[in-house]
């Protein structure tokens, strides 16, 4: 659910903004592969885990939790001046 194609008026808008077909389509169609290539990753490794899909679904959604949440203790390297 997390990598699917925008909604139409979005893709209306880059394709506004853009001046380009190409990159509505583009827009629409690489959210779609990347979202189906990482559920086919996910699911295969599970199951070469030994995991059911809900399984696999879980570990994967607490791992990517876990690194959030974990890179959320790093603070920048940019510099902050107090006023």
């Amino acid at each position: 659910m997390v990598l699917y194609p925008p909604c139409l008026a979005t893709a209306m808008a880059v394709k506004l903004q853009s001046g380009s077909v190409k990159w509505m389509l583009f827009s629409i169609c690489y959210p779609m592969l990347l979202g189906i290539t990482i559920a086919s990753l996910v699911f295969s490794l599970g199951r070469a885990l030994g995991l059911s899909g809900l399984q696999a679904m879980f570990g994967f959604y607490g791992m990517a939790l876990t690194f959030t949440l974990f890179m959320g203790f790093f603070s920048s390297k940019q510099n902050h001046t107090q006023h």
